[in-house]
């Protein structure tokens, strides 16, 4: 027996289908999401990773020596 399953005899009363329609919004937006996500390009892709290397970069500049967040110094 499955962890999942010991939690589902516990909660004799659970309905999948009442579930997922109180979750109906939020999956909503998550598939919204990945569907955004699926759309951009290799362009964004490549903007996006300089935008966070230069934002983790003015982060960690003005940190202690040691109290660096994203660099290892």
């Amino acid at each position: 027996m499955t962890n999942l399953q010991v939690k589902l005899n516990n909660y004799p009363d659970w309905d999948r289908e009442e579930q997922l329609n109180r979750n109906r919004i939020a999956l909503q937006k998550l598939e919204s999401r990945r569907q955004k996500i699926l759309q951009i390009t290799d362009e964004e892709v490549q903007e996006r990773k300089i935008f966070l290397e230069s934002f983790q970069h003015s982060i960690d500049q003005f940190r202690p020596q040691g109290s660096k967040l994203y660099s290892e110094d």
